[in-house]
């Protein structure tokens, strides 16, 4: 082969042809898988549905995406038991534009009035090599965007005397005072604790026996957001003669060793939380009257009385008589 011209230069327009930009869109849209929406109410399992809208994807190419969930307000990661809230998805789009779904699982049972925010990255895999070819990461973005709901936990509470089912006991060296408490929004299969103390209404202070406060406390697992449970103060009540008394009660949340108070019912006005010490009174005896008008059996047995009382003296009268003639 005998090289006879040649025709290099790079200068040359007619011999340039220059590939287009990567054009790379990402746009996306999260909403929880429950609601269907940017809302999101907190449970064991919490997922986050983040669908990625993208264009410009090289078709019949290996393609991976990858999402992680923010916190808005430190915007730094979300972390759930110390860990980022991360997932990714593989995937060969058959065009240059398209939609694919990531999902994100979690417990979110801790993030009560939490705004989160998912941030995307799209990766184009060739090989054992990732680039990086497209992102989406806004936190101003409300597409992006799922709030948890604001804790909203209800406390009632009914207590009542064990011995006479009311709210009137009788003071004694042992006195039961069983609160019953209603509870709404409270998260299942998770420990709480109840505390109940004991207060005077008039004082406005706890109630003391020997110097101690009467208080009393149980801890319960709900089987649902919504249910009972029993908290029994028992005391000696003997010194609590005419004292008003009002239980107050805190539910905590416990979670591991840390108890967090999640709601509260303290009214000193409540008589549904209210029990009255008093002893019963005793009965004066009847008093010996005259019968009053209209009062007919009585009536009739009275008579009887002082018409026998008068036959009496009458013989005693004739007595007398008789006893004077004999002489």
């Amino acid at each position: 082969e005998i090289l006879i011209a040649e025709h290099k230069d790079y200068q040359d327009k007619g011999q340039t042809i220059t590939f287009e930009d990567r054009d790379v869109k990402i746009g996306t849209t999260a909403v929880d898988k429950v609601s269907g929406d940017h809302t999101a109410k907190p449970a064991k399992e919490n997922t986050f549905v983040d669908s990625i809208a993208y264009d410009g994807l090289l078709p019949e190419v290996e393609h991976k995406a990858k999402a992680v969930i923010m916190n808005a307000e430190t915007k730094e990661p979300l972390l759930v038991d110390g860990e980022e809230v991360t997932a990714e998805v593989t995937f060969s789009p058959e065009a240059e534009r398209g939609t694919v779904d990531v999902e994100l699982s979690f417990d979110g049972r801790k993030l009560f009035g939490v705004k989160t925010v998912i941030y995307e990255e799209v990766y184009e895999i060739w090989g054992e090599e990732e680039e990086l070819i497209g992102e989406h990461k806004d936190l101003d973005d409300e597409g992006q965007t799922v709030t948890f709901e604001e804790r909203d936990v209800k406390i009632g509470t009914t207590a009542l005397d064990q011995d006479s089912n009311s709210h009137v006991a009788v003071p004694g060296k042992t006195n039961t005072i069983v609160d019953t408490i209603a509870y709404e929004g409270l998260l299942p299969e998770i420990e709480h604790k109840a505390v109940a103390v004991l207060m005077n209404a008039k004082t406005k202070k706890p109630v003391t026996v020997d110097g101690k406060e009467v208080t009393a406390e149980i801890t319960f697992v709900p089987e649902a957001e919504k249910g009972t449970v029993d908290v029994s103060l028992t005391f000696d009540g003997s010194a609590l003669d005419g004292v008003k008394t009002v239980v107050f009660e805190e539910v905590y949340e416990v979670w591991d060793t840390e108890a967090t108070l999640i709601g509260e019912h303290k009214d000193l006005k409540d008589e549904g939380q209210t029990v009255v010490f008093q002893n019963p009174k005793t009965p004066e005896p009847p008093k010996e009257n005259p019968p009053r008008t209209g009062d007919t059996a009585n009536i009739l047995l009275w008579l009887l009385a002082v018409a026998a009382s008068a036959g009496v003296a009458v013989t005693v009268l004739r007595r007398k008589r008789q006893s004077q003639k004999s002489k």
